[in-house]
């Protein structure tokens, strides 16, 4: 087994779009609503640190692993990319 340690920068900010089962009051706009509900949205741990679940940063690099074409030597027009996903796992949230 290997495992990588990277570094990433992102590009655009990162929205936690938490599903919140709480209806928005006809006298409130979207914006009002989004503001005094966005502490639900976020995933934060026992001790309030904001954290990405494992699932979505795994399901995250493996969209990714799509966009690089690398081929496999002497296997024709083959890429990593079927490999990449099979073996791909993250176990513990990012803060």
């Amino acid at each position: 087994m290997r495992t990588a340690i990277s570094h990433l920068k992102s590009t655009s900010c990162y929205s936690q779009s938490k599903h919140v089962p709480i209806p928005k009051p006809k006298d409130r706009s979207f914006e009002e609503h989004e503001k005094a509900i966005w502490r639900e949205r976020i995933h934060c741990d026992a001790d309030g640190n904001v954290f990405i679940p494992p699932n979505c940063f795994k399901s995250a690099i493996m969209a990714a692993s799509n966009y690089r074409q690398r081929k496999i030597p002497g296997a024709g027009n083959a890429t990593f990319t079927k490999h990449f996903k099979s073996g791909l796992i993250c176990m513990t949230p990012m803060l």
